[in-house]
């Protein structure tokens, strides 16, 4: 008798544990993917979902309805929540999303972080301008939002630059089959003209900008037709020029961006940059950091010329010549991908 008794005890003990778990089960929302294997699950359980909320007119007649997904978002802004956990929440975006939580990943893009997570935040906002990009998700101001975030001053500049960088990916996607990309002429020359108006911007020369959108744009002109970028390669040949033109000055100021624009004129082939490469490569008096860059730009340009002027350079007793060599290597490698 008393055997029976344990045994109905512990059959009820494991009903009731049942329905607990189908309980837990069904209040959990799903866990977010993760893109790597070992990611940590959320440190917190995410908010209760917007169907419970609506039940209590109480808690929910002063705001708006909100959906579960749009609460899930509202998580990447948890600057307490370990940013790995985000970045899998963010690989979530994706597919055709409802107007609100579209408005709520734009108004995330201007979030504050808290003091001493700026770091972590600046991930996970990368990660966001990202999947909104490669999914298309509010492709129809992805353009002016990212370059309303370019141009403004007040922005940090590291996100500046992710916004500079998406933004020409936007409009020259690596793979048109695969990623969605701008499709309004317009707007892809309004993204161009402002990419060159901030590499121009004499206020953000000594910035990481001006040379990060330099390169992005040199990277899209590979994607796009000539006859879009050569207009915009004008205006920066020209400003080049100016820009070189204190390039024996022993001050490093501005010394990133002059050599971003080195890299962007060998690695485009613009000729008319040659000479003046060739002789920033040879000066003695060149800053010397600007000094290396132009050595591998003639590395980059290939040529004749070029290989003399390196060839030259790698004879001499010095640090330049090291560079020199590594260029001329890379010369000799592509001339023998060509003749193969």
């Amino acid at each position: 008798m008393k055997a029976k008794i344990t045994l109905l005890a512990a059959a009820i003990a494991l009903l009731v544990l049942a329905g607990w778990l189908a309980i837990l089960q069904w209040h959990q929302e799903p866990t977010p993917s993760s893109r790597s294997a070992g990611l940590a699950a959320p440190a917190t359980r995410p908010e209760r979902p917007a169907d419970e909320r609506l039940a209590n007119p109480s808690t929910t007649a002063a705001k708006p309805p909100e959906t579960l997904a749009t609460s899930r978002w509202q998580l990447l802004l948890d600057d307490q929540r370990p940013w790995q956990d985000r970045l899998a929440l963010a690989d979530l975006i994706r597919g055709t999303l409802p107007p609100e939580d579209v408005a709520m990943l734009y108004a995330a893009l201007d979030h504050i972080p808290a003091p001493g997570t700026e770091e972590a935040w600046w991930v996970v906002l990368n990660e966001i301008m990202e999947r909104m990009r490669k999914h298309g998700v509010g492709a129809a101001q992805y353009t002016t939002r990212l370059g309303t975030i370019i141009a403004d001053p007040a922005r940090p500049e590291v996100v500046r630059d992710y916004a500079a960088q998406h933004l020409m990916q936007w409009i020259s996607p690596a793979d048109p089959a695969r990623y969605p990309g701008e499709s309004n002429p317009q707007l892809v020359a309004q993204a161009l003209q402002q990419i060159t108006d901030v590499i121009r911007n004499p206020t953000l020369g000594h910035s990481t900008i001006s040379g990060t959108a330099l390169l992005a744009f040199t990277d899209a002109s590979t994607r796009l037709p000539k006859t879009i970028t050569e207009p915009y390669w004008a205006i920066l040949d020209s400003y080049f020029a100016t820009l070189w033109s204190n390039a024996d000055s022993s001050s490093p100021a501005g010394v990133p961006l002059q050599s971003a624009a080195l890299q962007a004129a060998a690695r485009s082939g613009r000729s008319r940059h040659l000479p003046t490469i060739q002789k920033l490569a040879t000066t003695p008096t060149t800053e010397p950091s600007l000094r290396l860059s132009a050595i591998a730009a003639l590395g980059l340009y290939g040529g004749v010329e070029s290989y003399a002027a390196l060839a030259a350079l790698s004879q001499q007793a010095d640090r330049f010549s090291f560079a020199a060599k590594s260029a001329l290597i890379r010369i000799n490698q592509q001339r023998a991908d060509h003749s193969n």
